[in-house]
């Protein structure tokens, strides 16, 4: 089933919007779809694409949980994935927390940026971690020292966790600094 709306959306503190296995549509494309503070978007089918502007604040939460799904915002406050492979549809930013739960996030030509306080939460392997073998690049921001693990792998013939581990002891860094990874 679909859902229309012909104004905007704004979920806010508290508020839950499920979307499960319908489809959130605006009737003309236009109009803000807006998730304030501590609210939470669960995407069971596809991303509500009819809206002229999505915002999304960092404590704010978007859940990719139905097998095979297209991540197709590129702004994510925390973003949620369980079960299946989602794959990055353009470039994305997490600026608070990435949480994958028995789920592969396909980079392909994307490229994934967290921001310098973002954590990757999961317990990763061949199964649950960021496939990071296309030309799209995990990229973590860092404000100054610090260590990051980067849960990424391959699923070219046998799938393989390779995890990047880094450590900053010493550092002075620019605005905008950061660290890119694949696996090639």
């Amino acid at each position: 089933a679909s859902r229309t709306i012909s104004g905007n959306l704004l979920l806010t503190a508290g508020a839950i919007l499920n979307l499960g296995a319908n489809t959130l549509n605006r009737t003309a494309n236009g109009g803000t779809l807006s998730l304030n503070a501590n609210s939470k978007l669960t995407v069971g089918a596809t991303f509500p694409i009819n809206f002229r502007t999505i915002n999304l604040v960092n404590s704010s939460t978007v859940d990719y949980n139905t097998g095979n799904q297209t991540v197709s915002s590129q702004l994510y406050g925390n973003l949620l994935l369980s079960g299946g492979t989602k794959t990055l549809a353009s470039a994305c930013t997490v600026n608070g927390n990435l949480s994958l739960t028995s789920s592969l996030l396909v980079l392909g030509t994307s490229n994934l940026t967290l921001s310098s306080t973002s954590a990757v939460n999961g317990i990763f392997d061949a199964t649950n971690m960021i496939v990071a073998s296309g030309t799209g690049t995990v990229r973590k921001l860092f404000t100054g020292i610090g260590s990051f693990t980067f849960p990424i792998g391959d699923n070219t013939g046998t799938a393989e966790y390779s995890p990047f581990s880094l450590t900053l002891n010493s550092a002075t860094l620019g605005s905008g600094a950061l660290v890119a990874v694949n696996v090639n």
